[in-house]
């Protein structure tokens, strides 16, 4: 439906516009995860009234109250609630800019939003009073984005303050596309998408224990390498960093540059490299358990360098399964079963580490936490293209957008330590709690009566979201 400029001006992905004859009509809109559907679905909140050439006229029953002021609270509350952990040092570093910075990580991640609906977005929920001093005009977070930018150093602390009670550090690169034709930094480069287009890199360290992100850094599209992981790590000075990489990371070069690098490394090794050898089940005469799994081992020293065999029996036997599957369509013969048999439920890795086996395969499946929190970054917190077209004001764009992820893993891990992720992402409990908001009248705040379904859901995270104002 093509729609008149006066309205497009309105148009917010959680806003739907509907036309009835020849007027226009909004309405609030949101989507929550269906766990028996397995996809998301769409709700209308309210209708917000008819559409002028003046904006949006509320329906009757909304305009006897028009001294009343209704603001977002429970979604920003929660958020806030994660934010304390980071006030101090951001504040510390920042200065007055602090308020700036996290009002603009908050909304980031509540709504998605570009930076010319920083201020839409705090006028109309309790950011507003949390952070009374933030300045979120499209110019003033144009400047705000410039400092925080050009200041690495300012940065660095703030990375330095995340890493200081974690072990162990995983790092990782992932790409982002851009249209922009002024940065400088955003290249042809290749990726795992193979699609050939201008990029940026972001190099992204990760604290494995503490499930967050602790480090990153923006590089040129053409850079993606083994030399860059390293530069980044010595760059970001943090200590006990691990690259933890998939079984296309392997090639002898590679071990050998991270070791003269003094870095340390898992790394994951594919089934048919010539080295490995493949014993029967009575060769794996140690076991853990990991999430519920029987993980049986055994270890190699493959020229001076460690060599852990994992191998899961249950998978072993689906794999089993699948091979002879597919062997009835293509036919197998019976000397290829007895040659691949023994690398079902296999996983090997190359370490440099002294840790046990047992640690080692929680360190190695922590790389799942990395890939969910670039998932997240690029999809989540609206991340996958960016049109800044000055490279100073992309690192602080990026800056904010790694809070808002910092903030977001720790909703997501809070939602996992309560046995909620089954029921709830982090995006769907944002949408409920959006529903909860606060009311201005007569120079008071007090909050709404909240619905049912929110109340269940502030029970179970354990959080007082509707504290005092």
């Amino acid at each position: 439906m093509s729609l008149p400029e006066w309205i497009t001006k309105l148009k917010d992905k959680n806003i739907e516009i509907h036309k009835r004859g020849n007027n226009y009509y909004a309405y609030r809109i949101t989507s929550v995860y269906d766990p028996i559907k397995k996809r998301s679905k769409k709700i209308t909140k309210e209708y917000l009234g008819k559409i002028t050439p003046d904006g949006i006229i509320p329906p009757k029953y909304k305009r006897d109250l028009q001294s009343v002021g209704v603001l977002e609270g429970g979604n920003i509350s929660l958020i806030n609630h994660f934010a304390q952990g980071i006030r101090k040092p951001l504040f510390e570093i920042y200065g007055t800019d602090a308020e700036s910075i996290l009002a603009s990580a908050i909304i980031k991640l509540a709504y998605g939003a570009p930076i010319k609906r920083f201020q839409f977005h705090y006028e109309r929920s309790i950011l507003s009073h949390i952070y009374p001093n933030a300045h979120l005009s499209k110019n003033t977070v144009s400047e705000l984005l410039d400092a925080v930018g050009s200041n690495l150093h300012n940065q660095r602390n703030f990375f330095e303050y995340l890493s200081k009670s974690s072990s162990y550090m995983a790092v990782d690169l992932t790409h982002i596309f851009s249209d922009s034709n002024k940065m400088g930094i955003n290249e042809l480069g290749y990726n795992p998408d193979h699609i050939w287009n201008p990029q940026i890199n972001l190099l992204l360290i990760w604290a494995i224990d503490n499930h967050h992100p602790a480090f990153f850094k923006v590089l040129p599209g053409s850079i993606n390498s083994v030399s860059s992981l390293i530069n980044g790590i010595k760059e970001s000075g943090l200590k006990n960093v691990i690259v933890v990489g998939d079984k296309g990371f392997f090639s002898a070069e590679n071990i050998e540059m991270l070791e003269n690098s003094q870095i340390h490394y898992i790394i994951a090794l594919q089934r048919t490299l010539p080295f490995l050898k493949y014993p029967g089940d009575s060769a794996y005469k140690h076991y853990f358990i990991y999430r519920n799994s029987l993980q049986w081992w055994r270890e190699e020293d493959v020229s001076g360098r460690r060599v852990i065999i994992y191998k899961d029996k249950a998978i072993a036997a689906e794999e089993e399964k699948v091979f002879f599957q597919k062997g009835k369509e293509v036919g197998v013969s019976e000397q290829e079963y007895r040659k691949t048999r023994n690398r079902f439920g296999t996983l090997a890795v190359i370490t440099d580490l002294g840790d046990s086996p047992e640690r080692i395969y929680e360190l190695y499946k922590g790389r799942k936490d990395i890939e969910n929190a670039f998932y997240a970054l690029k999809h989540g917190i609206d991340c996958d293209k960016t049109w800044m077209q000055d490279a100073i004001k992309l690192r602080g764009f990026f800056f904010i957008a790694f809070i808002s992820l910092y903030l977001y893993t720790r909703i997501l891990d809070h939602l996992s330590r309560k046995g909620l992720l089954s029921e709830y992402s982090v995006p769907d409990v944002l949408s409920y709690l959006s529903s909860v908001h606060v009311v201005e009248t007569g120079g008071m705040r007090f909050w709404s009566d909240i619905p049912k379904s929110c109340k269940e859901l502030i029970e179970k995270l354990e959080i007082s979201i509707t504290q005092k104002l």
